[in-house]
């Protein structure tokens, strides 16, 4: 598995789902209170990002760091993007970094770093076939 993520798009359900597989591969449930961090909104810090980012686990391999919705994939926050997309490359190996997001703009500095090292999945509304088969994981067959 990767170590960097970024699951974008306006479906939720998707998105959390696909963090959620991340998430059971990356922090064991016992030490996941001291191994789980999430930074949410616009405001986030890039300097306490990276800090936390680089910080080791506690009693545990890996630790799990989740960016919500900070639109550092858009125009705006140059400083913070550029910032970002020249550490980003270092990103510790026993942390796992994942971005998400509701849209982004492709031409932005960091998307084009990242799409070099991550893993980026668009989580877009699904097509017919696409619901059936959600309403099928949560209800069953039947």
């Amino acid at each position: 598995m990767k170590n960097c993520y970024l699951l974008y798009g306006n479906e939720n359900y998707i998105k959390d789902k696909k963090l959620k597989s991340i998430e059971a591969h990356t922090v064991d449930e016992a030490n996941k209170l001291m191994n789980y961090n999430v930074f949410e909104g616009k405001t986030c810090n890039v300097g306490n990002l990276i800090d936390e980012c680089e910080t080791l686990p506690f009693l545990s391999e890996k630790k799990c760091i989740v960016v919500k919705n900070s639109q550092l994939f858009k125009t705006g926050r140059k400083d913070d993007t550029d910032k970002l997309a020249t550490w980003i490359p270092n990103l510790p190996e026993y942390a796992t970094l994942i971005f998400l997001e509701n849209d982004i703009d492709r031409r932005n500095k960091l998307y084009k770093t990242i799409s070099k090292i991550a893993v980026i999945e668009i989580c877009e509304c699904p097509n017919e076939s696409g619901v059936r088969k959600i309403i099928e994981e949560i209800y069953g067959d039947d």
